[in-house]
């Protein structure tokens, strides 16, 4: 196992145009716990870091082994990446991640699915706890989302685009009004 790069500062913006140097280190670090190939690459939300227990055959690699990623320090979060087997799918898992509200820079956000696609993942289901405007959707509700709105001010694609990485502006032309489905339990 190599040494992880230096501490980065996780509110250094990353542009673009670094990331395929970060991923390819990290794509590194992976492959010297493992050479599974992930089919499906899944952020566990709050809440879901015990689907982790189901992985089988599981390979977890710490956020600190990672060259340029911080410790998880949302609470519930373990920090881990792990690769193995659900459901007879080999799978990418992210237990715990990191937040813009916890000061990461938005670059730092995104690395884990780009990381998720360079290891091979073609399909994300990404999962979190998060509020709504419709009352009906009590907690707990299954949501399917298909799109959102980012309020935050911040965005990943400043600077000179990673064109390795894909065109800066991802096509929403599917996508472009907010939808929601309800999926009754």
């Amino acid at each position: 196992m190599s040494d992880p790069t230096p501490t980065v500062d996780p509110t250094h913006p990353i542009p673009p145009v670094e990331q395929p140097a970060r991923i390819a280190a990290l794509v590194t670090a992976v492959r010297e716990h493992t050479p599974l190939v992930p089919e499906v690459g899944i952020v566990l939300g709050s809440g879901l870091g015990g689907l982790a227990d189901d992985l089988e055959d599981a390979v977890a690699i710490p956020f600190g082994e990672l060259p340029g990623w911080p410790p998880a320090t949302a609470p519930g979060h373990a920090g881990r990446l792990l690769l193995g087997r659900l459901g007879g799918r080999t799978v990418i898992m992210l237990q715990g991640r990191f937040h813009l509200y916890e000061g990461n820079a938005s670059g730092l956000v995104i690395q884990p699915v780009l990381l998720f696609g360079a290891l091979g993942a073609k399909i994300v289901v990404l999962t979190n706890a998060a509020g709504g405007l419709d009352p009906s959707f009590g907690p707990g509700t299954l949501m399917v989302m298909t799109d959102h709105i980012n309020l935050t001010g911040r965005s990943p694609l400043m600077g000179p685009n990673a064109d390795d990485l894909g065109p800066r502006f991802a096509d929403l032309t599917r996508g472009r009004v907010c939808r929601a489905h309800r999926a009754d339990l």
